[in-house]
């Protein structure tokens, strides 16, 4: 059943055999959301950038903080949609990037362009590591490509959106605009 991926769309009505194989797949869900009950509704914090750059913590519980991450992850398939190539793209334009991780010496992003962002410069660094959190979105100006890792070079640029509550979007996503060098 599963080699054939029209094999689902195309049987009708489902035998018992289709029934069961299709069953297997959400019966341990009741008990799994049965655990995740006692952890849905625990406090927890998530941090927020203000307007004026000022950190805040706000009391929220697990279930808010997955709504919000999920949120974040659906934002993060909206960027770059214009861009077809980020090859294509001149020094200094900037895009939209997704904080994916913080190294030592390096924050690594995500560009939905198929194509990692790595940031290394120390003032681009200390920014995003004093105002931003993983799976926050930035605008980044691209310096160039590391061909051999398939790496775009990027500094910086501003907060996503400064004067929202936690640096999300509350409109769709603006297209990149070319940044003066």
């Amino acid at each position: 059943m599963k080699q054939d991926e029209t094999f689902w769309h195309t049987v009708r009505p489902l035998s018992e055999q289709m029934l069961e194989y299709a069953a297997q797949d959400v019966i341990f869900l009741p008990r799994v959301y049965e655990k995740m009950q006692q952890f849905l509704f625990m406090p927890c914090y998530e941090r927020h950038i203000n307007s004026r750059g000022e950190m805040t913590f706000e009391h929220i519980t697990v279930q808010a903080k997955i709504f919000n991450d999920t949120r974040k992850c659906l934002q993060y398939a909206m960027i770059n949609n214009d861009i077809k190539d980020i090859t294509s793209l001149d020094a200094g334009h900037e895009i939209v990037a997704f904080i994916k991780n913080y190294r030592r010496d390096v924050i690594f992003c995500s560009l939905n362009l198929g194509v990692s962002g790595v940031i290394r410069d120390p003032h681009s660094r200390n920014t995003l590591e004093k105002f931003n959190s993983f799976g926050d979105l930035v605008y980044v100006l691209l310096h160039g490509f590391e061909r051999h890792k398939g790496q775009a070079i990027l500094s910086f640029s501003r907060q996503f959106n400064a004067g929202g509550d936690c640096g999300l979007p509350s409109s769709p996503i603006p297209a990149p605009q070319q940044v003066p060098t």
